[in-house]
C-alpha cells in the first residue's frame, strides 16, 4: 500500500503506512557464530539498534510562541476597558493546548510567504525554524469561533479572536555537535538533542498514531482469543542519543494495548469483558481496565467528552442530585423526563470527569448513554497480569526478526520526509551502527566464596509483615527461621526480629497504619509479603502503596516478597533475597580486586565512569509466562558495589 499523509479528518480514523506484517507461524532459529571466540583483550563489533547520525553547521532559530484569546463580538463583551485585552482564563487555557497544534498550523498557512523553510514545533512554547522571521510583518490574529458555528447570524454565538505571537530568544549553531564529537567543546546542549526529536516527531505524526512517546501503525493490528475487547498494535519508540560513535537515532520495535474498535459503545465493552454482566459485576477488574478512559454521550443534540473515573455499585434510581433548591431527583427520572430516555435499572452508573474544564466535578451517567472515544490505549502493565502475559509475549522478537523490523521503520523514516531532514542537516545511516567491544578475562574477587557477601550492611531490628490472610503462621515461621540460617552461612547481619504480624486488608488506606506502627517500634527495615490475589484490591496496587508509604514517608527500607515464593522457596531463593538485602542496607555482596582493573583497563577512571552492568533472566521450568527478559543497572561506585535499588 502507497503511504500518504493523511488529512486532518482522517487522523481521527485510521493511519496508513507500509509496514511489514510478519508471520507468526514462520520459525526464526538461533544460528551459532562461526566466528572464532574473542580472545582477551581483542576488539570485536558489535551492533545494535543505533543508526549514527551526521549533522550539519545549521543556524537554527528559536522562537517563544504566546497563544491567546479576546472577544471579537464587543457587544458581547463586558464594559470595562480592558475587557478586549488577551487574556486567558483556566478554562481557556486548557483548550488552547489541547489546540495549539492546529493553532499554530494555521497562523503559519496564513503566513506563508514568510515561512519559506519547514519549521518544527514543540506543542506549546517553542518554534525553531532555520532562518530569520520578519515578525514584525507576520499576521497575528487568526478567527477563532465557538458555539453554534452553523449560525453566525445567532445573537449567541462567541466569536474569538486567536492571537499568536512569536519572540526570538536564542540562536542556535547546530555544527557544535561535530565540536563535541571531536573534543573542540566540553558541553552537548540538551536544547540540540530535542531539536532533533521534534524533527523526528513532525516526520512520524501524520504517518503514526502517537501514544506516550511510541509511534503506531494502526494497520498492523492483531488480536487475541483470550481477550476479544482488546486488539494489539505494532510499532516502535525512537530517540536521538549520544553514544561513541557520534549522535545516534536509537529505534526500538513496541507492541501497544488498546480497547477493540468493534466496540463502540461502553456497555458493549463491558459485556465483551464480563458476559455474565450485569447479574454478576467485578467493579475492580472493569475499573482497572477503563479508568481514564475517554468516553461521550450524545444525548440533548450535544456531544460532551468524559475522563472515565469509575463503575460504582449504585443504580439510577439511588443516586438523587439537586435541581433547584430543595428540590431532588434521580438520575432515572432526570433523563425520563428531561430526555425520554428509560434507563435499566439493572445497570451500575458511570461516575465522570467533564474533559476539558478546568472543574473537578463528578458526573454521575448512564450506562446505555456512554460511548467510547477512538483508539482508546491501555498501559498493559497497571492491567492484569493476564493481559500483561499477553502483551509480553506479543513483544518477543528474536535477532533477525527484530533487525528486520529496525530497518525498515528506519527506511520508512527517510522515505516520508527527506526535505525536513535535509533543512535541520540530518542524514541517517541506513545501516545499524558497529561498535568495539572487548571481553575480559573473569575477575578476581576479593572474597572468592561466591556464596559470601564482602561486607554486611547495618545490623537492624526488622519486621516481617503479610498481606496475605491465607498464609499461615507456621509459614512464616519457617520462612524467617529459614532465612536467617541462610543469613548466619552469608555472613550477612540481620539483626533481630522485633514484629511478624498478618494483615487481612480491604482498602488501600489500611495500608498507612501498618507501617506507621513500625515506624513508631523504631524499625527500620521490612519485608512485605504480597498476594498473589486479593478479592477486594488489586496486588500491584498493594505493592505500588507500600513501596510508596514505606520508603517515601517513613523512611523504612523496604524488600517486597511474593506470596508463592514464602510458600515454595524455589532453589537459591533465599542466596538471591539476601543479596538484594544486604545491597540495600548498604552492604557489599561482591567486590572485584582492584588490581584487576588496574591491569585489564589502565585508561579509565572509574571514579568519573558510570559502569551498566546487563543481564537476563531466563525462565525457569515453574513458570508460566517463558519469556526471557533483560535487565540494566548502573553504578558511579569505583568498586562496583553500590546501586540504587527499588522494592
Amino acid at each position: 500500500m502507497e503511504s500518504r499523509p493523511l488529512s486532518r479528518s482522517d487522523r481521527s480514523k485510521f493511519h496508513h503506512s507500509s509496514l511489514p506484517d510478519f508471520p507468526s507461524s514462520e520459525k526464526y532459529e538461533i544460528r551459532l557464530e562461526q566466528d572464532p571466540p574473542v580472545e582477551q583483550g581483542e576488539a570485536k563489533k558489535l551492533t545494535g539498534n543505533y543508526f549514527k547520525l551526521s549533522t550539519k553547521k545549521i543556524i537554527v532559530y528559536h522562537y517563544d510562541v504566546q497563544i491567546s484569546q479576546y472577544l471579537k463580538n464587543e457587544q458581547l463583551a463586558s464594559k470595562n476597558d480592558d475587557a478586549d485585552l488577551p487574556t486567558v482564563n483556566e478554562r481557556q487555557m486548557i483548550f488552547l493546548k489541547r489546540n495549539a497544534h492546529r493553532i499554530v498550523e494555521q497562523f503559519v498557512e496564513k503566513n506563508s510567504e514568510l515561512f519559506t523553510l519547514p519549521y518544527v514545533y514543540d506543542g506549546w512554547a517553542s518554534l525553531y525554524v532555520c532562518h530569520v522571521l520578519k515578525t514584525e510583518d507576520l499576521t497575528t490574529e487568526i478567527e477563532y469561533i465557538t458555539g453554534n458555528s452553523t449560525s453566525r447570524a445567532n445573537a449567541n454565538v462567541i466569536q474569538r479572536i486567536t492571537s499568536v505571537q512569536l519572540k526570538l530568544v536564542d540562536k542556535i549553531d547546530l555544527g557544535i555537535v561535530e565540536d563535541y564529537f571531536q573534543r573542540k567543546c566540553n558541553n552537548l546542549p540538551n536544547k540540540i538533542i530535542n531539536i532533533y526529536n521534534l524533527v523526528f516527531h513532525k516526520i512520524l505524526q501524520d504517518y503514526f498514531v502517537h501514544n506516550h512517546s511510541r509511534y503506531f501503525n494502526m494497520n498492523n493490528l492483531v488480536e487475541d482469543e483470550a481477550f476479544p475487547y482488546l486488539e494489539f498494535v505494532f510499532g516502535f519508540e525512537l530517540s536521538v542519543r549520544m553514544s561513541q560513535i557520534g549522535l545516534s537515532l536509537v529505534i526500538n520495535p513496541r507492541v501497544g494495548c488498546l480497547i477493540s474498535r468493534k466496540h463502540s459503545g461502553l456497555i458493549d465493552l463491558i459485556r465483551a469483558v464480563q458476559p455474565r454482566f450485569p447479574s454478576q459485576i467485578d467493579f475492580i477488574e472493569l475499573n482497572q481496565l477503563l479508568k481514564n478512559m475517554i468516553i461521550y454521550t450524545e444525548h440533548g443534540e450535544r456531544k460532551r467528552y468524559y475522563n472515565f473515573y469509575s463503575l460504582i455499585n449504585k443504580r439510577p434510581t439511588e443516586e438523587n442530585f439537586e435541581i433547584s433548591p430543595g428540590e431532588k431527583i434521580s438520575v432515572f427520572e432526570y433523563f425520563s423526563q428531561r430526555y425520554q430516555i428509560q434507563l435499566n435499572c439493572n445497570y451500575p452508573l458511570v461516575l465522570a470527569k467533564s474533559k476539558g474544564g478546568g472543574s473537578n466535578q463528578k458526573n454521575y451517567l448512564p450506562l446505555e448513554v456512554c460511548s467510547l472515544g477512538k483508539q482508546q490505549f491501555i498501559n498493559p502493565t497497571k492491567s492484569s497480569r493476564d493481559i500483561q502475559t499477553a502483551a509480553l509475549k506479543k513483544s518477543e522478537f528474536k535477532p533477525e526478526k527484530f533487525f528486520h523490523c529496525i530497518q525498515t521503520y528506519v527506511d520508512k523514516l527517510i522515505e516520508i520526509d527527506s526535505k525536513l531532514l535535509h533543512t535541520f542537516g540530518l542524514h541517517i545511516h541506513r545501516q545499524p551502527a558497529c561498535f568495539n567491544g572487548y571481553q575480559l578475562e573473569k575477575p578476581r574477587f576479593v572474597n572468592s566464596n561466591p556464596f559470601r557477601i564482602t561486607e554486611s550492611g547495618s545490623n537492624q531490628d526488622w519486621a516481617l509483615v503479610s498481606f496475605d490472610p491465607n498464609i499461615r503462621n507456621h509459614i512464616l515461621d519457617q520462612f524467617s527461621y529459614n532465612l536467617e540460617r541462610e543469613a548466619g552461612k552469608m555472613n550477612v547481619r540481620m539483626g533481630r526480629l522485633k514484629q511478624m504480624t498478618t494483615f487481612d486488608i480491604r482498602s488501600i488506606e489500611q495500608i498507612r497504619p501498618v507501617f506507621a506502627d513500625l515506624h513508631r517500634s523504631n524499625i527500620t527495615f521490612c519485608l512485605a509479603i504480597i498476594p498473589d490475589r486479593n478479592s477486594s484490591i488489586d496486588p500491584t496496587k498493594i505493592y505500588g502503596a507500600c513501596s510508596s508509604v514505606c520508603t517515601q514517608e517513613f523512611s523504612i527500607t523496604l524488600q517486597c516478597l511474593n506470596a508463592s515464593r514464602v510458600r515454595d522457596p524455589p532453589r537459591g531463593y533465599f542466596n538471591n533475597l539476601l543479596f538484594e538485602i544486604n545491597g540495600k542496607l548498604g552492604g557489599q555482596n561482591t567486590v572485584i580486586a582492584s588490581e584487576f582493573f588496574r591491569r585489564q583497563l589502565p585508561n579509565i577512571n572509574f571514579a568519573k565512569t558510570m559502569v551498566i552492568g546487563l543481564d537476563v533472566n531466563h525462565p525457569g521450568f515453574r513458570e508460566l509466562v517463558p519469556i526471557s527478559i533483560a535487565a540494566a543497572a548502573g553504578t558511579y561506585d569505583p568498586l562496583l558495589t553500590q546501586y540504587v535499588s527499588t522494592a
